[in-house]
């Protein structure tokens, strides 16, 4: 992909359980077209993949469910304690996905997209900052919010919540080095008219 391609394209990050897939969400209906790391770290991964080949010759045939399918909380189970595994995991999956979202950021812009958002929420851990991207905007919400948030859309207890917020790096490190950051301790609305503004002033540039 071309510098001048990532010089397009906005980064939308935050720690697990910040509200950024909700944030992303609130873009995509204004009218962005948002490309999510997430969705692409499951392609990467599907049944059959050389990727999925690759994480059951890591990990073991015990990370399957039983239809051959990636059993994901079993594998998050083993690598949200443990730095080298993640560290291995992260190896096989984040080259596979840059490379699948760069092809969807040149379409987008081949298409003429109003703002072409990247949701990714491993933008810094992956190294992604130093690709020369547009901008980073960060959303941001204190500790006790992303715990409450995580265990409930995951159903986890408060000591898994913990291990997966705690493999990401510190939400003061990515304010450090965010470009924008929106904070996301409030409502749902404060957060929308905070994305609407956000949109209207990047559509422009």
């Amino acid at each position: 992909m071309s510098s001048s391609a990532h010089h397009r394209v906005i980064v939308v990050t935050g720690t697990i359980g910040s509200g950024k897939s909700t944030a992303c969400s609130i873009l995509q209906h204004l009218g962005a077209v948002v490309i999510s790391a997430d969705v692409l770290a499951r392609h990467v991964v599907a049944p059959e993949s050389e990727g999925l080949a690759r994480v059951v010759e890591r990990f073991g045939p015990e990370i399957l469910a039983l239809d051959g399918s990636l059993d994901r909380k079993k594998l998050g189970t083993i690598v949200f304690r443990d730095s080298a595994a993640l560290a291995d995991l992260e190896a096989i999956t984040h080259p596979r996905i840059r490379a699948l979202a760069e092809q969807q950021f040149e379409q987008a812009l081949r298409e003429q997209a109003p703002l072409v958002i990247y949701d990714c929420p491993l933008y810094f851990e992956a190294g992604l900052d130093k690709l020369g991207f547009r901008k980073c905007v960060l959303i941001a919400a204190n500790r006790e919010r992303c715990l409450e948030r995580i265990k409930a859309r995951d159903s986890l207890s408060h000591q898994e919540a913990e291990a997966r917020l705690d493999a990401q790096l510190p939400v003061e490190f990515k304010r450090q080095r965010a470009d924008i950051v929106i904070e996301n301790n409030g409502t749902i609305e404060e957060l929308r008219q905070s994305l609407v503004e956000l949109y209207h002033r990047e559509r422009e540039c």
